[in-house]
């Protein structure tokens, strides 16, 4: 019984192993998809702190929510207003 020879591969075709114009649509479809998602995330993040800021506003006043640095909460541990 006698081998079959594979067959030899085509080197003067290079699209056959290339992602060609597919993939490089559907890498730009991904990274649309992907700052679309991040900027969607941004707003909602910053409908929340708002939302937040608001909240603190109206349990501790105008000042204590404009003492705080951006992104820092209140801390529940000493609560002066408690005794």
């Amino acid at each position: 019984m006698t081998e079959t020879p594979s067959p030899t591969p085509n080197l003067e075709l290079p699209w056959v192993v290339s992602p060609g114009i597919e993939g490089f649509a559907m890498f730009l479809l991904l990274a649309v998809v992907t700052i679309l998602l991040i900027r969607s995330m941004l707003t909602h993040v910053r409908k929340a702190n708002f939302r937040a800021a608001e909240r603190e506003a109206e349990l501790y006043g105008e000042s204590a929510a404009a003492d705080l640095p951006d992104g820092d909460q209140p801390s529940s541990e000493a609560d002066p207003t408690s005794d």
